[in-house]
């Protein structure tokens, strides 16, 4: 009778340390599979290009026009901020917490002629930043 049960407990102590192997290969694999995610994620960013897309091909100078810019692929992609940059290349936070593809930049032209865009749009993986440049012009007139 002692020998029966030392031999079904030695049964379920192989039977529990085979599924604690199964698990832990199952985390480990899980944890590749997001480490893979992630990592082509960040690789779609850094390969994107943003396209400026403008209604028409000049603009009143001084007055406000909003012009589209859109990634160059067409699903959802990671929350990312939009900065405007400034002449002093110090950043203001225009948008925010975007996931869509695409997003709109209101802009005046100032002076005749091609006016510079300049902004920068910043994805945040973990404790990681990429950021993509955003640069452009529209043409001002009179």
């Amino acid at each position: 009778m002692i020998f029966i049960a030392f031999i079904s407990f030695s049964c379920k102590n192989g039977e529990i340390k085979e599924l604690k192997n199964q698990i832990t290969f199952l985390e480990n694999t899980l944890s590749e599979l997001k480490d893979s995610i992630s990592k082509s994620k960040k690789d779609k960013i850094f390969r994107s290009n943003i396209i400026i897309q403008a209604h028409k091909e000049s603009f009143k100078i001084n007055e406000k026009t909003k012009v589209k810019f859109v990634f160059n692929y067409i699903e959802n992609i990671p929350k990312y901020d939009v900065y405007e940059i400034l002449n002093d290349n110090n950043r203001k936070l225009i948008l925010e917490n975007l996931t869509v593809n695409e997003f709109e930049y209101e802009y005046s032209p100032t002076k005749e002629g091609w006016n510079p865009i300049k902004l920068m749009a910043v994805f945040k993986f973990e404790n990681e930043k990429i950021e993509i440049p955003v640069l452009s012009s529209i043409k001002g007139t009179k």
